[in-house]
């Protein structure tokens, strides 16, 4: 179970990193304890890579505990 705390508009910077999705999120639930508590950051990238049959590959899913960077910075750092 998640939830989704804030969804995080894009800068100019992510979206020319290939950001899709910027959010912040709780994972887990009460059985989770204050193991996952703590606020992440999903950021969605788009791969740049193809299907043989010439569909874009779905995107890169990063999950980060980085709340206060840009999004293109994150995906830059996976890249």
């Amino acid at each position: 179970m998640s939830e989704v705390l804030a969804e995080c508009k894009l800068s100019a910077e992510a979206v020319k990193a290939g950001v899709k999705r910027d959010c912040i999120v709780r994972l887990g639930g009460e059985a989770a304890g204050a193991v996952l508590q703590q606020p992440l950051r999903i950021v969605a990238v788009a791969s740049g890579k193809f299907t043989p049959q010439g569909q874009p590959e779905p995107p890169l899913i990063l999950v980060a505990n980085c709340l206060d960077l840009d999004a293109a910075w994150i995906a830059l750092g996976y890249k």
